[in-house]
């Protein structure tokens, strides 16, 4: 796969218009899938996130707006619901006790199936009460664990994490002088660190493709660039009026 990959960015660098007709007949023959039932929409829509996000990583420039155009609008929503009592207990029916603790442990938690494959013995952690056990704690770590076999989205991923930590930080400190003070250019300021912290969390829900599961956000990336943009004008803003005072 990293010999695939590595041959697919030294030849679309040179020629991105290959690269663009070879995604796109990837995704066409994708799309074909859907027509025929064979995948669901939100697979499809999970095909395109590593290969924009590889495009990106390798400066290959690629019209996104054009193939996004002509790929099918999924749903907002699943068509999965809540196991009612009856059907858990049915579950629980099977005699295997291993099935009784991962059905309880989903059924109670809201955890989501694929946490199972990074789980250890070491994240549960029980609760006790009277020196008898009564219930326990899970640690699920989303966003990291599933990237630990590759550096660069460790670092990339990171590098989003602290960016919304810095945007948090400054959104909160410039609210609470807003607080304070009363001045609109404050106000100005704090506001344009307020779209900073959105922007971060959508490029960290980007990075991150299991932390959105299902869900599929479209025109992620160019909502990002409007909002960044948003964000320099009114920083902009707040400094033009620290000026004229």
């Amino acid at each position: 796969m990293d010999i695939r990959c590595n041959t697919f960015t030294q030849r679309a660098t040179s020629n991105p218009k290959w690269a663009f007709s070879k995604v796109l007949e990837f995704l066409q023959f994708q799309k074909e899938r859907v027509e025929k039932e064979g995948i669901s929409l939100a697979t499809l829509c999970n095909f395109v996130k590593p290969i924009k996000l590889l495009c990106q990583m390798s400066d290959i420039d690629i019209a996104w707006k054009k193939i996004t155009r002509g790929l099918p609008k999924t749903k907002r929503y699943a068509d999965d619901r809540a196991p009612i009592l009856e059907e858990l207990q049915k579950l629980v029916e099977y005699l295997d006790r291993r099935i009784k603790s991962i059905v309880y442990t989903m059924a109670f938690s809201g955890i989501r199936l694929g946490m199972w494959d990074y789980s250890k013995w070491g994240h549960n952690h029980p609760i006790e009460k009277d020196r008898k056990i009564v219930a326990a704690k899970v640690i699920v770590y989303p966003i990291i664990i599933p990237h630990l076999t590759h550096p660069s989205m460790i670092c990339h991923i990171t590098i989003h994490i602290v960016s919304f930590d810095m945007a948090l930080f400054l959104t909160s400190i410039s609210l609470l002088s807003f607080k304070r003070t009363k001045s609109k250019m404050i106000l100005l300021i704090s506001s344009s660190f307020g779209v900073l912290l959105v922007i971060e969390l959508l490029y960290l829900l980007q990075s991150s493709n299991n932390l959105l599961g299902e869900l599929y956000v479209p025109y992620i990336g160019e909502i990002s660039h409007v909002l960044l943009l948003l964000m320099v004008g009114l920083f902009a803003m707040g400094v033009i009026k620290i000026e004229k005072k």
